[in-house]
């Protein structure tokens, strides 16, 4: 019996579940996204994969929430998206290594003050101050750069 899939060269390991993973455009690179809001880049070398010597990754931390998809736009440059809704930039450096560039749609600068309540949720509702709901619509996003 053979298997259709392929052979299993190597895994890579993650502290919990990936949300996505990607190849750059000439396949020597692999990005794949954990939920705890890491990006890992593997790099693979045609002596590697022969080898079958599992290719060490390269682990960037960044701030925000996870990301659930993201793409190779060059052989340089990832963009990922997840539950921030807002397009995340990463980029190989001259070293190697991989990091973080921040986000591709900075918004309007608009923030709000936090505010102190009485309860876990009573500073909460400093979010939805001033928020116009449509009749048929819980909330809508509104005024993003994408």
């Amino acid at each position: 019996m053979t298997d259709e899939v392929g052979e299993v060269l190597f895994k890579m390991k993650t502290n919990c579940w990936n949300n996505t993973l990607a190849f750059s455009p000439s396949g020597a690179t692999l990005a794949f996204a954990s939920h705890d809001c890491e990006m890992h880049f593997a790099e693979f070398t045609a002596d590697s994969v022969a080898s079958k010597t599992k290719p060490q990754s390269k682990r960037v931390v960044y701030n925000g929430n996870p990301i659930l998809t993201g793409s190779f736009i060059s052989e340089n440059t990832y963009i990922g998206c997840g539950f921030d809704n807002v397009p995340l930039a990463f980029k190989k450096q001259a070293d190697g290594s991989w990091a973080f560039k921040g986000s591709l749609d900075p918004g309007f600068g608009k923030t709000k003050a936090a505010r102190i309540g009485n309860d876990a949720f009573g500073g909460r509702t400093v979010f939805f101050d001033g928020a116009q709901l449509d009749s048929n619509t819980m909330m809508m996003p509104k005024e993003t750069l994408h």
